[in-house]
């Protein structure tokens, strides 16, 4: 039961992954940091714009940290919730996500995921 339970978690987690989005915060927040860089180093530019562009960055930057933080929080989650099923059922501590089938279940898991992803994806972007 543990580990269907376990199971269960892993897809829910990666479904949130995907609506999430975490790899698009980041690559939107490496652009803002390389953007930032590019201000800084620009010596055509007066102070005054570098300042007010960089001020502008440090803000969009700030909220794109808040959002990264918040989406792996919901990523992660499902499986915090092992402390309050733990309440019901002993089985389910947390701890036995640090036995050897506790790691290999959600990377198995992970892996047929996005195996069915990708064939379920190629099967039906021409329909």
């Amino acid at each position: 039961m543990a580990y269907f339970v376990l199971i269960l978690l892993t897809l829910v987690s990666c479904i949130i992954f995907e609506y999430v989005r975490l790899s698009d915060i980041v690559r939107k927040l490496l652009a803002s940091y390389r953007e930032q860089f590019a201000t800084m180093s620009d010596s055509s530019t007066p102070d005054e714009l570098k300042q007010k562009k960089i001020l502008a960055l440090a803000g969009q930057q700030l909220w794109l940290l808040l959002k990264l933080v918040l989406g792996i929080g919901f990523f992660v989650a499902p499986f915090l919730s092992l402390y309050f099923l733990q309440a019901l059922e002993s089985s389910l501590s947390p701890n036995m996500l640090l036995t050897f089938w506790g790691m290999v279940i959600p990377f198995a898991v992970v892996i047929l995921y996005m195996l069915l992803k990708r064939l379920y994806v190629n099967l039906f972007k021409h329909g």
